[in-house]
């Protein structure tokens, strides 16, 4: 057995249990799920920057920069609507609001050269991973709303019409281009059916501490600066 084998096997008999469960800080009381954000990495600089060198289109734990695939699979917990406008060169946006109705009317609309609003939509989904011990938060916005819009939020109104609990699906991206000719990737969305009954489990333990889950998945949202989807 080689030293380097033997080293992590050793590492590995080493658990939270063996520090009383886990880096203890005096003076903070900070119980229930812990949560990160899963970005898909576009490859611009700026990610870089933060995350390291990844193949595109692949999902991260934005938290670990942990590599989590290039498809991920993941049940729906909670989900909410923001609005927010980013100023070019700045990483803090303008304003940011859950209340539709605090947004300018004109930051909603398009401009004449079929431009976007100047105020950028997001559903920020609590989301359960196939294969992950707790749960995430996912932001869509930008290009990748369509994959919610299209995909998450019909098929999950229909499911709640007829009882089921939340579905299971699937994230990818695939190569595309803006209107001025720059490649990304686009995210993509399909439904799989019902989630298997490891994730089904973990996602009731999340909406059970849903207030603890809530109150940090909010504030991870609001840190996020205009984030790695391509503003395109």
């Amino acid at each position: 057995m080689s030293k380097e084998i033997a080293e992590k096997q050793e590492t590995a008999l080493v658990t939270a249990s063996d520090f009383g469960g886990g880096l203890v800080i005096e003076g903070q009381d900070d119980t229930g799920p812990q949560l990160s954000r899963i970005v898909m990495f576009q490859g611009t600089a700026e990610e870089e920057e933060v995350y390291g060198e990844h193949k595109r289109g692949v999902f991260l734990d934005a938290l670990e920069s942990r590599e989590l695939g290039t498809e991920i699979e993941f049940m729906p917990v909670y989900a909410w609507a923001s609005w927010a406008k980013f100023v070019p060169g700045q990483k803090a946006p303008e304003y940011s609001t859950r209340n539709k109705a605090e947004v300018p009317p004109a930051d909603l609309e398009f401009g004449e050269d079929g431009s976007p609003p100047a105020a950028t939509e997001s559903i920020n989904v609590v989301i359960v991973v196939k294969g992950e011990a707790w749960p995430y938060l996912f932001v869509f916005k930008r290009t990748s709303l369509r994959a919610f819009s299209k995909t998450v939020k019909p098929v999950e109104a229909r499911r709640a019409a007829t009882g089921k609990s939340p579905g299971l699906y699937q994230l990818a991206s695939t190569d595309d281009k803006s209107a001025d000719g720059k490649p990304f990737k686009r995210l993509v969305c399909r439904a799989l059916g019902d989630p298997d009954k490891e994730v089904a489990v973990l996602a009731k333990k999340v909406f059970d501490a849903m207030d603890s889950v809530k109150e940090k998945a909010e504030s991870l949202a609001d840190d996020g600066s205009s984030g790695e989807d391509m503003p395109f």
